[in-house]
């Protein structure tokens, strides 16, 4: 398994989005405040682990990413900061959709008919 990008965020909710190539697929990690194993989505459906909620995150970055992708996506979103509030809850998402775009926007994002590079 081989890390092609990493992003990350600042501010008060910190997250990582980080995007593995393995072999011709890919996998997806996305993590902020206590590491855990929330939700993991592909192939336009998802298993969330009870008691979490990051299966719809999770759906949308797959949904984003898998139309660029030649291989198989597997997104794995783990995201827990204590006593969020709704306010909180609005700014991770809106971090992760910047997150999703900057991996995007990447020149290692190795869209279908080009090599990935890997990360420095």
């Amino acid at each position: 398994m081989q890390q092609i990008i990493q992003r990350v965020s600042q501010g008060q909710y910190p997250l990582s989005l980080t995007l593995y190539q393995l072999g011709g697929d890919y996998l997806v990690t996305l993590e902020g405040g206590e590491a855990h194993l929330g939700a993991i989505a592909w192939n336009q459906e998802s298993t969330v682990l009870k008691p979490h909620k990051e299966g719809p995150i999770a759906l949308e970055i797959a949904a984003q990413l898998e139309p660029l992708l030649s291989g198989q996506v597997a997104v794995i979103a783990g995201i827990h900061y204590p006593n969020l509030s709704a306010q909180g809850i609005q700014e991770i998402l809106q971090t992760v959709a910047q997150l999703t775009e900057q991996l995007k926007k990447d020149s290692r994002f190795p869209r279908k008919n080009t090599p990935a590079q890997t990360a420095e």
